[in-house]
């Protein structure tokens, strides 16, 4: 069960990724040729070789940072504190929301801009401690994280490998009204087979 409990999760964040990357001329740009780059000859989508897509990695997580697919995460406190001047007794829920967290200015330069460099060396803005929360943190990280990342680099390598895209429609908004987060339908993308 574990191993398919986020697939929902996974399909909607591959497709945020597809619309940010297609919002973003300049960062497609860079994905597609470091994806055209590595599989030019036909090389195998490998653990190997996907593990060094860093553009399409950054693109991935900054599409996870600002459209997380979970827009509260819920935790029960361990033992009584206090958290900014709030008490808090064990056994109460506590909430943080990453869509929140994840635009927090003090941490993430320019939070509204999609932007994958930010995960890149000399910025780094995720290893602050719980700033990049996508996946929750602590002891209770989800488990299948890394798998998700892994998964989602193979759906855009494939996809941007082998097709053209671009947006057909209106501005794509978030949907509401679910626990998943994703985009709000009809999402229209127009797409050829590259030759």
């Amino acid at each position: 069960a574990a191993m398919f409990a986020g697939h929902h999760t996974s399909s909607v964040t591959t497709a945020w990724t597809l619309i940010e990357l297609l919002r973003n001329p300049r960062f497609l740009d860079e994905v597609r040729g470091e994806i055209h780059q590595r599989y030019a000859e036909g090389e195998d989508y490998s653990y190997e070789s996907l593990r060094d897509l860093e553009k399409t990695e950054g693109a991935v997580k900054e599409a996870l940072r600002i459209h997380p697919p979970l827009f509260i995460l819920l935790r029960a406190a361990l033992q009584d504190c206090e958290i900014l001047g709030y008490e808090v007794q064990k056994g109460n829920w506590v909430a943080v929301s990453p869509m929140v967290a994840h635009r927090d200015d003090e941490v993430f330069k320019n939070p509204l801009a999609y932007d994958p460099d930010r995960y890149g060396p000399g910025r780094e803005e995720d290893k602050r401690p719980f700033a990049y929360i996508s996946f929750g943190g602590g002891r209770h990280k989800c488990m299948g994280n890394a798998f998700a990342i892994l998964q989602i680099k193979t759906i855009i390598a494939v996809l941007l490998n082998r097709y053209e895209f671009e947006l057909a429609g209106d501005a794509i908004e978030t949907d509401f009204q679910g626990l998943v987060l994703g985009p709000k339908p009809p999402i229209r993308i127009r797409y050829r087979r590259r030759i």
